[in-house]
């Protein structure tokens, strides 16, 4: 059985910790090394804290049923991250919902699904995997 309720708090951790890396990172990474450098450094942050998290969570959830539990929890944790992303970045901070024909640059987020074109170089999606692996990691570990 899934347990919704520690997944979901355990992701608005996760999310509050995003968004205090993402000023961290804006004040003190981005004007050494780049925008890029900023958002490479906020993905893999996100990465490890998703990783602590699922450990957490996969300790509390073991038993004949964790592997269901863990897979609930991964598919949650990336459709929470994916709605708010997309819902952030179009209403709360206005970006432009399509992006302009000669979007060619990796240091431009000009559209809400520039940082999903991993083909220039936007990490998100390694993020949405982790999100979703992380937790079926740390319950394999957790169960042996």
């Amino acid at each position: 059985m899934v347990n919704f309720g520690l997944a979901f708090v355990l992701w608005l951790i996760a999310f509050a910790i995003g968004a205090g890396n993402n000023s961290i990172a804006d004040l003190f990474i981005a004007p050494g090394f780049g925008e890029y450098g900023s958002h490479v450094y906020k993905i893999a942050v996100l990465i490890v804290v998703f990783f602590v998290l699922a450990w957490i969570y996969a300790r509390q959830n073991r038993g004949a049923t964790w592997g269901s539990s863990v897979l609930g929890t991964g598919f949650l944790w990336v459709g929470l991250s994916a709605i708010a992303d997309l819902i952030l970045k179009a209403y709360v901070w206005n970006i432009p919902r399509q992006c302009p024909e000669t979007y060619k640059t990796i240091v431009s987020s000009t559209c809400v699904l520039a940082d999903y074109y991993i083909w220039e170089g936007r990490l998100w999606i390694l993020l949405l995997v982790s999100a979703f692996l992380a937790p079926l990691l740390m319950g394999i570990r957790a169960n042996r």
